[in-house]
């Protein structure tokens, strides 16, 4: 069964405009029925192909800004993407100097895997801003409802304003994915050099 990456207490945190009765609204079936659309909306999760634009590379750079949770990393040497590699052999970190996320592979580890294979690596990830969307997903149907059931004016723009959040956030997504396959999509890019990528359940 699909999990969702969020819990009931991140999404009531978002509800505050329900007062004391947020624990009425059913939210982890809310939650579920969020990361359920967010699937077949964006996908679950991200694959993205790095690629070695120097002989000793060991660092990469993801594309998306923030990682909520990086599931796999596994690498091509030769024959296709049939090793897992151990996550006691990679760090992710965030970027002091340039922003973003890099993942980076023990040295003793490179040396016996990268440098001396024409390689690539396929990291399989979930960027931040899926587990932000689910939560716009399940705000979003809940602020739906209470407008209906309340008849208020603000309500109703309230909800309008997050399914508006919601869909910029899900074409924000969706358009850094699609440029994950292109060389020539420019700054969207991490500067690696990663490609092609594509969304997976």
């Amino acid at each position: 069964m699909v999990q969702p990456y969020n819990t009931e207490d991140d999404l009531k945190s978002r509800l505050k405009f329900l007062g004391p009765n947020a624990d009425q609204w059913e939210l982890e079936d809310r939650l579920l029925d969020a990361t359920l659309e967010m699937d077949s909306s964006v996908g679950r999760t991200i694959e993205e192909q790095l690629r070695p634009t120097r002989e000793d590379q060991r660092e990469f750079r993801l594309t998306f800004s923030k990682v909520f949770e990086v599931v796999k990393v596994e690498g091509f040497f030769g024959s296709g993407f049939d090793e897992e590699v151990d996550a006691s052999n990679y760090t992710v970190t965030k970027d002091p100097e340039r922003g973003g996320v890099n993942i980076s592979f023990d040295q003793t580890w490179a040396e016996d895997n990268l440098f001396s294979n024409d390689y690539r690596l396929r990291v399989t990830y979930i960027p931040d801003l899926f587990r932000r969307l689910e939560l716009k997903i399940a705000k979003w149907d809940i602020a739906v409802d209470y407008s209906v059931q309340t008849g208020d004016s603000e309500a109703q723009a309230r909800a309008e304003k997050v399914r508006q959040r919601k869909e910029s956030l899900m074409k924000s997504i969706n358009r850094t994915t699609q440029n994950l396959g292109d060389k020539d999509a420019g700054d969207t890019l991490a500067a690696n050099y990663n490609f092609p990528g594509q969304q997976h359940p």
